[in-house]
Parts: C-alpha cells; structure tokens; sequence
C-alpha cells in the first residue's frame, strides 16, 4: 500500500500522528549517513559526490546535499530525499521505505493496521515467528537422536557442517505439532504462526504443522531477516520441494536464497551466479564460489533483476540443457533488458546440476563453466539457428533471421529502452545476424510501429518520459505546447519561493498541466502550501508517492534555483502566460468567425473585439452560440 491509500484511511488524527512519526524519522535519517552506507561519498565543496547507484557509471555524478537534505543524479536524473534514496536503492514503497528507516533510528512505529491499536507490526510478528521457527527446526537437526537421519543424509550429499550451520539448515520432524507443542515467546500465539504459514488448521478447527519429515532451509530477506522456509521431502512425498505459502513477508517472486550470504561476494566480483536450487546454492558456496543464489522454484523474475541489480552489474543463469531451461533462458534475457543488467547462459549437460558437477568436476572447472557463459542474446541466436535443418538454403536463413530480428526487436519495444540502449542492442542484433545495422533498424521500427498504443493527451508526455528513461524527466520544451511549458517554468519557481503561490493563484493551478507527473507535483505543492504555509522541497517530496514524480521534482528546483530572481521571473511568466493564453484565444476566435455567414453583423463585432485585445472568457461563451448558428447556416446553405 502506498502512501497516498494509507492516509486515505486513516481519520485526521491519525494522520497527524503519522505525518508527526514520519518527520520524526527524516529528522533523525541524515541523508549523509544513509547513502553513506551503500555510496562511497567524497566532500565537494558543500555537497558530497559519488557513483551513481542506479546506473553504471566511471565518473561520480551522483551528489547528495546534506544542508537541503536531498540526493541528486545529474546522470541518470534520479533525486529526492532520503524516503526516496531507500525506495529505490532498496526497491520499496513508501510505508516500507519508512519501517526500514524508522528500525534503523530506534524509532517505533504504529502498528501497520491503521485501525487498530499501536503494537508491534504484522510484518515484525511474522519475521519473529520465522525466526523462532527456524530456531526451533535448527535444534532438532542438531539433537543427537532426532537429527541423526537427517544428518548422515546430508553427509551423503558432501554438504558439510559448517555449511549447514552457515546456512541456518533444519529439520521438521514427522509430526504434526513440532511447532504447535513446542513453547514460544510468552508474545507469540499460535494466530501469528498461523499467519506466517507456519500452522494451519483442519477441518475440525485443530491447528498442525505445516512442515513435516523435511530438510529445512530458511529463507532471508536481504537483510538476514528469516521471512519463510522451502522444505525438501525426506520420505516418499512426491511434493519434492515445498515453500512458505505466501505472506506479507514471503514472495517466491521477489527473494533469491542465499542472498544475505552472497552480498560480500557481489561486491567484489559484481556479478550473481543464479541457480535453481537450494542444495546447488549450498554447495556452491561450499566451494567457494560465493557469489551465488537460488531462485525458489520459480522463473527468473524481473523482481529478482531488480533485486540483484543493487549489487551487481551481470548475472550468469545457470540451467538444466532441456526445453524449460530454453524457455527459462527466453525470460532471463527479458529480464535483463528490463534491469540494465548483462545476463549469461550456462547450461549444463543434461542430467547434472551444479551439486553434481562441483562434486564431480571440482570448483575450477566449474568456474571455467561460469567464465564461458553465453551472452543472452547470443545464446537465443544459436538456439534458433538450431532450428534450421539447412542453413546453406537462402530462403530458409532468411527465415532464421526474421524469426531472430523480430523475437529480439520486440522485446526492445516493451521493455522501455532509452535510444542509446536500444541502438547498442540493435547493433548487436546485427553483428550476430550478420546483417547491416540500418536494416535491422528499418526491420525494428516496424515491429515498434505495431507495439505502439496511441496515447491521448494527457499520458503522451509521461510515456515519452517513460521511454526515453531517467535522463529525460522534464518535458520536452520542442513536443510540449508552450502555454505547459510556462507553467512548468511557474511550478520550478513556486518549488524554490512557494508564497508566490498567492500572486498567481488566479492564473495558475494543477489541473492545468497534462502531463501527469507535472500536475502531482503542483498538487503536492499546493497541499503543503495550504497545510504548512511555507513548505521545504522535503515537504513536497514526502507527499510524492513516485520516485520519478520526485526525480522531476528535485530537478524542476534545482533548474528555478539556477535561474534564481524569483518575483521578477514570477512576473514575466505570468505576462508570457497572459500572451499566450490572448494568442490562442484570438486565433480561436477568427476561425469562428470564419465560420460565420458572410454579412452577419456579429462578425464584425467579433473582429472588433480581438483587434482591441479584449476577447475574455464570455465573449467565447457566447462565441460558442455563433458558431453553432453561422454552422447551422452554412449547411442550410
């Protein structure tokens, strides 16, 4: 739930309250400190630059004001304030965004349903009852009787000690009430493993352990934080594998296992070896290989992208050598697109894993497995040349290449590539097809022609924006109609001297802007100039639901900051409005005229009027009625 929804149902007090804990958490949030932990930061004169984090870069473009308290990327274009560094660094919503910050400053927060009273949060009920849980499953593994099965198995697949023990691995026993019977926390009650799908309930009302006679492996969020469980049989259950049902907490489609193990790993080698399952991630980090998770059962999601590209800068995918992994390596090339990310195949011979494979071939040979993986779309291309019986035939290679070209120039199309990463791409496509790029280019402007929806007014801005990416937030001045660019240029003034507000309120408001990010922000100016009086940028930000609504508004102040001169810069805007606004009503006002029979005596007022300047508001309110008669005569005509 975003920001907006929750106050939507939270009564006045409420948000008082909230909007009070929140500023509490901004004051004590020094953005410094906060980027500091995931951006090396060097003092530049009164601000501090850096690498940017959101996009691949050798020199520092990336600066954070800790005298504004905002962060700012003249790179990529991405800013805001510190809510908005740990939405995007840590890909968070608001509410989730402010857990994280307020955990970090010891802050207590009201409890996540706002209509109930204060507590601990549904989210740290859940995470406490996994990590009890784990802890639970843990002790019975390492219990000398109980776990001894478990144990020796886990010795047959040269898994060791040490490993497991890194690893948090247990064991639910053959019961139904290991954790139902077991004691807890005098503040923990069975709702709470219920609700963290630990326990379920029969038919008759009894509660019962979800897990039984398995091999556990807790599941961590980023942080460490144990959020759920995968399970692998160790009797005759044809469900080989079983996860934590989903929760609040728990995603299949957003968490890799062994990512709290991994991230020291990322950061030297910048790069994540993706496997598909949880004993070939154990085992290889028990070969060193420690860069390495596990997704959970699932496709490699473009939640997973963007997940690793926190941390790193390429992925190598490694999957079993049949259709599944063909289609499987069809996705991660999807994914990689979408998360900017360098995605490598590797498949292996067909029956091993890399639990297999580490044991057999040994840690090196398989890091040369690794080091010789296939670029994504490399490996599609082979894949579809396998596919044709008789390459030396020149219809059937042209046909090869079609299918190529078009697989390929369609995901360009949907992923929203900005022009650089679109020509690079399509340079590519060509290299490996062994064509001329300004074919391909013709042959992708074709496949983007059919993917283009039309837009109407108001979303043709904001999809531009979209497409073209970060560094093109503001509105293109050359495709925007001047009359929306003045008012951008009103709205970077009133973010920098938000009293001017008053001056123009006549002239100015946001249900004049089109374009759909413009108008929020000038509504969230407007909600922190009637609620605070004179509101910092932070103010404006904190109601801004969207990163990229923030981005713009960080550069929109930025730009009237650098222009400076506000009430005269005021002034001119309000007067080049006013010529604009005449211009545009004074050619409205001639067509219709036009429109007029010929020697209707209102034409001449009509003309009268525009030539004296005066044309208002109802003038064309009666215009309107003109029109509709001298139509109405021409057609009797």
């Amino acid at each position: 739930m975003g920001r907006r929804e929750t106050l939507l149902l939270l009564t006045g007090g409420q948000v008082g309250q909230l909007e009070a804990v929140t500023d509490r958490i901004r004051q004590a949030s020094d953005i410094a400190d906060v980027v500091g932990r995931f951006v090396a930061l060097k003092h530049a004169g009164r601000v501090l630059k850096g690498l940017c984090p959101f996009h691949a870069e050798k020199t520092p473009s990336f600066t954070v004001n800790p005298e504004r308290q905002i962060f700012k990327c003249f790179g990529c274009g991405a800013g805001g304030d510190v809510f908005k560094f740990i939405q995007l660094h840590e890909h968070m919503s608001f509410l989730e965004a402010r857990r994280w910050l307020a955990d970090r400053a010891g802050i207590a927060l009201e409890s996540d349903d706002a209509s109930g009273p204060a507590g601990p949060s549904t989210r740290a009920r859940l995470a406490a009852a996994n990590e009890w849980a784990a802890g639970v499953y843990s002790k019975c593994l390492n219990e000398p009787a109980q776990g001894a099965a478990t144990r020796a198995y886990l010795e047959r697949r040269s898994i060791r000690p040490e490993t497991w023990a890194s690893f948090r691995l247990g064991l639910a026993p053959d019961r139904y009430d290991t954790l139902v019977a077991a004691r807890k926390p005098s503040d923990m009650t069975l709702q709470d493993l219920q609700a963290a799908a630990l326990v379920r309930l029969s038919s008759a009302g009894r509660p019962y352990d979800a897990f039984r006679n398995r091999l556990m492996f807790p599941i961590a969020d980023a942080g460490g934080r144990v959020v759920g469980f995968g399970g692998r049989t160790l009797g005759d259950d044809p469900a080989k594998y079983v996860n934590t049902a989903e929760t609040v907490l728990f995603s299949k489609s957003r968490l890799l296992y062994g990512l709290p193990q991994a991230r020291a790993a990322f950061a030297a080698s910048r790069r994540a070896v993706v496997v598909e399952g949880y004993t070939d991630c154990l085992m290889a980090h028990q070969f060193g290989i420690h860069d390495t998770v596990a997704t959970l059962g699932t496709a490699f999601t473009n939640e997973h992208g963007q997940v690793l590209r926190r941390y790193v800068d390429s992925v190598v995918l490694v999957f079993d050598g049949d259709e599944a992994g063909q289609a499987a390596a069809d996705r991660a090339l999807e994914v990689g697109l979408a998360g900017r990310l360098e995605v490598r195949i590797v498949v292996l011979p067909k029956g091993q894993d890399p639990c297999d494979l580490l044991r057999t071939e040994g840690a090196e040979a398989f890091r040369g497995r690794l080091n010789s993986a296939v670029e994504a779309l490399e490996f599609k291309w082979c894949h579809i040349q396998d596919t044709c019986r008789d390459t030396r035939n020149p219809a059937a290679r042209r046909e090869v290449i079609d299918r190529f070209i078009e697989f390929a120039t369609s995901l360009t199309a949907s992923r929203g590539l900005d022009e650089i990463d679109r020509g690079e791409l399509l340079g590519r496509i060509g290299r490996l097809v062994g064509v001329s790029s300004q074919e391909v280019h013709r042959y992708a402007a074709r496949i983007w022609g059919r993917s283009r929806r039309p837009a109407g007014p108001e979303s043709s801005v904001a999809q531009d924006r979209t497409s073209l990416g970060p560094a093109s937030l503001l509105v293109n001045r050359g495709q925007a109609d001047a009359e929306e660019s003045v008012l951008q240029g009103m709205l970077e003034v009133m973010l920098c001297e938000p009293a001017l507000l008053d001056q123009v309120d006549e002239h100015w408001s946001p249900t004049m802007f089109r374009d759909g990010q413009l108008r929020r922000i000038a509504e969230a100016l407007v909600q922190c100039v009637t609620h605070a009086g004179g509101p910092q940028l932070t103010d404006v930000l904190a109601r801004l639901e969207e990163p990229a609504a923030a981005s713009l508004a960080v550069e929109l102040e930025r730009l009237g900051r650098m222009r400076g001169n506000y009430p005269a810069r005021m002034e001119d805007l309000v007067e080049m409005l006013g010529r604009i606004r005449h211009r545009r009503q004074t050619r409205e006002a001639v067509r219709m005229a036009g429109l007029m029979p010929a020697g209707d005596p209102r034409k001449d007022e009509v003309l009268r009027t525009v030539s004296e300047g005066a044309l208002r508001q109802q003038g064309f309110a009666s215009l309107a009625s003109l029109t509709s008669a001298g139509e109405a005569g021409e057609a009797r005509l």
